[in-house]
């Protein structure tokens, strides 16, 4: 297999397995309820995910309030302010996920057609972005070395033709990152 093929493979899998593991639900704040112009009766839904639905198919709505006690969502075209109340979840009409990368520049225009296309196929809502930095700095920005701070990073991925040595990784390991 071609190592073009074999990075399609990935980006491909991580474009579809990335939503699917952060869940429509990684953009809502829980236990909040937002106040604001409200567009009219509170609708009946059984979940929050139905709410947001509910959201997105009204082009004045840019933010909802599900409740669960009474299992009502609330939509709003502006918001005023927001409560803590145990039990209510609050979001946007839809959720983007971002997936960043950086690293080394040999591929990058490969890698540049490939998001574009997956973007442009896609039914979810992602950005897929490469930054075109070398190696070193794609190694950087994805272990955050620089800060000594292993356990997050500057991207979501990182390509490099440097190996990255065994001590850099068993640190990043060591932080519970986990690399393919």
């Amino acid at each position: 297999m071609s190592q073009s093929a074999l990075v399609f493979g990935w980006l491909f899998t991580v474009a579809l397995v990335l939503p699917v593991a952060q869940g429509e639900d990684h953009c809502w704040d829980q236990d909040v309820e937002y106040q604001g112009t409200s567009l009219g009766t509170p609708q009946n839904a059984k979940y929050s995910g139905a709410c947001q639905s509910f959201c997105q198919s009204d082009v004045s709505c840019i933010v909802w309030t599900w409740t669960s006690s009474s299992q009502t969502c609330n939509l709003f075209s502006a918001t005023t302010s927001s409560s803590t109340v145990p039990g209510s979840r609050s979001g946007p009409s839809s959720c983007t996920i971002e997936v960043d990368g950086s690293g080394t520049t040999n591929p990058s225009k490969f890698f540049w057609q490939v998001m574009e296309l997956m973007m442009a196929r896609s039914n979810s809502n992602f950005r897929l972005t490469y930054r075109a930095v070398g190696s070193g700095t794609g190694q950087k920005e994805f272990s955050q070395v620089e800060d000594s701070d292993y356990s997050a990073a500057l991207s979501d991925f990182g390509s490099g033709d440097i190996p990255m040595s065994k001590s850099h990784y068993d640190q990043m390991v060591a932080a519970g990152r986990e690399m393919v």
